[in-house]
């Protein structure tokens, strides 16, 4: 070997050995600054006190309130500040809510103004067209599904069954018999539910982000939070979701758009909750959406009703703020209705 072989791999050893110790270094100096930054963090004063009973601590613990996430107290500063104001609506243009799901928005707004929220109404641009960009993002991943479901051993469940037999249709037989049965919203959605090339997956990637580009310019500045009903329903039987996913729609525009939510519990279901009598619109959806509507109030039974509070990205402490006003709004003797 060389001389100047020899230096040259000498070298190259010292300086691994250097990049390697100062490496090391660095880590050893991240996990001492993040150890001293949690023991500070469990020795402030804020630190809540230790339940002396077991059993206190643990009702504590299950209580579901907003509370529940306010877990490092240290945040607590970024949850005060100037007063809320709040856009709502009921209808998002593309589902109608169940009347006792309006009712939950309504007893919710009032509870607010009550507390001295402003609330505004807020008008959602183009939830059916957010709604069907959704669906095709979903519908890109099935032929996968269905090599995946294929394979022996495998079964598909009941709630996903009617999915995965109308994607294998043709596109023309589906089209056909949404034509004939009267139902224009699910003729879109059926139209969206099928394979997507690359480029065309690209596409709707593209109008997913033109959308909430739309939609960022519709929640104006002057805006903390939405609020809006959780479902189209209050509740419906076990296994019986598969007769309408459209009903997801108010949740599944925050999932597109990638905005935080929380849901807080309003009120529940009564038997003396008006009956929904509007015009049918999709002969396919509307009426067992009817139907599970009239079976919960016939079940007279208090299913929880609660709305969603929405916030722009990265503002999850100003949800859990507004979520923790709206409990305190309805907890308030002045909030019954």
């Amino acid at each position: 070997m060389s001389v100047e072989s020899y230096c040259g791999q000498g070298f190259r050893s010292k300086s691994k050995k250097r990049h390697q110790h100062a490496l090391s270094e660095v880590r050893a100096d991240v996990l001492c600054r993040r150890r001293a930054f949690w023991w500070d963090l469990w020795r402030r004063p804020w630190r809540a006190p230790r339940a002396r009973e077991g059993s206190q601590s643990r009702s504590k613990k299950s209580a579901r309130t907003s509370e529940n996430l306010c877990l490092c107290r240290c945040f607590v500063h970024l949850l005060e500040g100037q007063q809320l104001k709040i856009g709502f609506y009921c209808y998002d243009g593309f589902m109608e809510a169940s009347p006792a799901c309006v009712r939950a928005v309504h007893k919710a707004v009032a509870a607010l103004k009550r507390a001295g929220v402003c609330c505004v109404e807020f008008c959602p641009p183009d939830v059916e067209e957010a709604f069907l960009i959704y669906a095709g993002l979903l519908a890109t991943g099935l032929p996968h599904v269905q090599d995946l479901l294929a394979r022996p051993g495998e079964h598909v469940a009941d709630a996903i069954r009617k999915g995965i037999v109308a994607f294998s249709l043709p596109m023309w037989l589906k089209v056909l018999v949404t034509k004939l049965a009267g139902a224009p919203v699910m003729e879109k959605v059926v139209r969206m539910a099928r394979a997507w090339s690359g480029a065309e997956y690209y596409e709707l990637v593209a109008a997913k982000m033109r959308y909430m580009d739309k939609f960022a310019k519709a929640f104006t500045s002057d805006l903390d939070l939405l609020l809006s009903p959780v479902h189209v329903l209050p509740t419906s039987a076990h296994m019986t979701t598969k007769d309408f996913p459209p009903t997801v729609c108010y949740t599944a525009l925050q999932n597109l758009l990638d905005y935080p939510a929380g849901v807080v519990p309003v009120t529940t279901l009564q038997p003396s909750d008006s009956a929904w009598d509007s015009p049918i619109r999709d002969k396919l959806l509307d009426p067992p959406i009817r139907r599970a509507y009239a079976q919960a109030i016939e079940a007279n039974a208090p299913f929880p009703i609660g709305v969603q509070l929405v916030g722009r990205p990265y503002t999850e402490e100003l949800v859990v703020r507004g979520m923790r006003e709206l409990e305190t709004a309805l907890r308030a003797p002045q909030s019954l209705l």
